[in-house]
């Protein structure tokens, strides 16, 4: 058995999966798990020439997303510990020595800092996500807000390594969704984590790609299946409590962001389509409830 597996999902990057992979070390203890989600023939044939330390390339033989090759990658570990990254990030130097101290504790997760890089600049960007951010909370000050928002609006698998006997216990995996496939995935770490710790360390480096998909303008129907992701999302803050900014989004805010993002015309557009699928929302509001049986 592995100490450690990385799961990473990969979709036709195999630049950016090899500087990935320099950066995660050659140890007998490590073992990397790249799910491939049916990239094209040319890629493939690129993966296959990759060379690494107990390197498993797992071929899909058809697009699903991120959430299914991350869940095919978690039936396939072999080890204590079980952490994600995505093809284009980086581990930072001396991650895994880092970890290496605390992997013995009595602990089923260890979150840790991320830093955040543009791309193309290479400069680091003082911006956080907010995943990051309620990280850093917490950690400063040990409050109940700042709990909760460590446990419920760290929604990044990449900060975090968890044993796998946890997430075996309490069945976890991650959505099989288009958009926000690993929000449902840590949601269900937040619900059952008791032993935990964070490592006030930047291990994990977030490359922001200012040409992304998700930094262009979506159409109104993409925008609708986040707005449904967000339902699933609500229904869950409801049933603990939560019915409240940063947690639960109400259509107002959602009213105000839309006017401030796309416009009037988009807005009435989106609200439009929303009232046309009014079952889908009400759908989505019961989806993770199920969580709590």
């Amino acid at each position: 058995m592995y100490k450690y597996s990385i799961i990473i999902p990969h979709y036709n990057s195999p630049e950016l999966l090899t500087r990935l992979l320099k950066s995660i070390p050659m140890r007998k203890d490590l073992e990397i798990i790249v799910v491939d989600d049916c990239s094209r023939d040319e890629n493939i044939e690129k993966l296959k020439k990759l060379r690494h330390e107990n390197l498993h390339i797992i071929f899909l033989p058809e697009n699903h997303g991120a959430g299914y090759a991350r869940n095919e990658g978690l039936k396939k570990i072999n080890s204590e510990w079980v952490t994600f990254a995505d093809s284009d990030d980086m581990f930072a130097d001396n991650a895994f020595d880092v970890l290496d101290k605390y992997a013995n504790s009595n602990i089923d997760m260890l979150c840790y800092y991320v830093k955040a890089i543009n791309n193309q600049t290479k400069q680091e960007l003082k911006r956080c996500l907010s995943s990051e951010l309620s990280v850093r909370a917490f950690y400063e000050s040990n409050t109940i807000k700042n709990e909760n928002l460590f446990r419920y609006r760290n929604n990044v698998c990449w900060n975090k390594l968890v044993r796998t006997d946890f997430l075996k216990k309490y069945n976890i995996q991650f959505e099989d969704s288009e958009v926000n496939n690993d929000v449902l995935y840590t949601l269900r770490i937040g619900l059952h984590i008791k032993k935990y710790l964070i490592i006030p360390k930047e291990l994990y480096i977030w490359m922001e790609n200012s040409n992304s998909m998700t930094r262009k303008k979506r159409s109104i129907e993409r925008e609708f299946k986040f707005y449904l992701q967000a339902q699933k999302r609500n229904g869950f803050f409801s049933h603990l409590g939560l019915n409240y900014y940063p947690f639960y989004r109400s259509d107002l805010l959602y009213l105000l962001f839309f006017i401030k993002k796309r416009g009037i015309m988009d807005t009435i557009r989106f609200f439009k389509l929303s009232h046309t699928k009014k079952q889908e929302v009400k759908k989505a509001r019961m989806a993770y409830l199920s969580e709590f049986d």
